[in-house]
């Protein structure tokens, strides 16, 4: 009775240990996904061939965006939000 209930917390502690270190590689990875805010101003500069007015950071709730404000060629305004 005695080895089953040892052998019940080491595989307890193998299953924690394996959670803990899937949690943490994810959180690499997904950081290293992420954009910064210079990256996001080239992105849509690229894309519109226009001139950035304005770049801010934005927090909604636990969401980060990108706020990107751009004077195209045509000579509009357009407002870009894009997940950081």
């Amino acid at each position: 009775m005695k080895t089953t209930s040892t052998h019940k917390r080491k595989s307890s502690r193998a299953w924690l240990l394996a959670l803990f270190l899937g949690c943490s590689f994810a959180a690499v990875s997904t950081d290293a996904e992420a954009r910064t805010l210079q990256q996001a101003v080239a992105e849509v500069e690229a894309q519109t061939g226009g001139k950035i007015l304005s770049a801010e950071t934005i927090r909604v709730g636990r969401q980060v965006i990108y706020r990107i404000k751009v004077l195209t060629p045509e000579g509009r305004i357009q407002i870009f939000q894009i997940p950081a």
